[in-house]
């Protein structure tokens, strides 16, 4: 969840973001522009479908990769304007 994805951000935590259900995205003719998003959040996003396992290799291999630096920011989130309404102390320790 994005709200999980906040906590860890919060926390410093290296993170690749899944978004899954790409299968009824791609069904219902939805489009999320996952390069964007990426962009955005400031850490690596991959599209997937649990039910298919779509994307799982290209997850797989971003997780593989993943770097300390791979961390976003609160700050990212401010300048995305995807969380006016955030307040990040309600992250605690998972």
């Amino acid at each position: 969840s994005l709200y999980l994805t906040l906590c860890l951000c919060e926390l410093n935590i290296p993170t690749v973001l899944a978004v899954n259900m790409k299968d009824e995205c791609d069904k219902k003719k939805i489009r999320i522009d996952i390069e964007k998003l990426s962009e955005k959040l400031g850490i690596k996003v991959v599209f997937i479908s649990s039910k298919t396992r779509e994307g799982f290799p290209e997850l797989l291999k971003q997780v593989k990769n993943i770097k300390a630096s791979d961390i976003c920011s609160y700050d990212s989130f401010i300048r995305s304007n995807l969380w006016p309404w955030w307040r990040i102390s309600q992250c605690k320790m998972l």
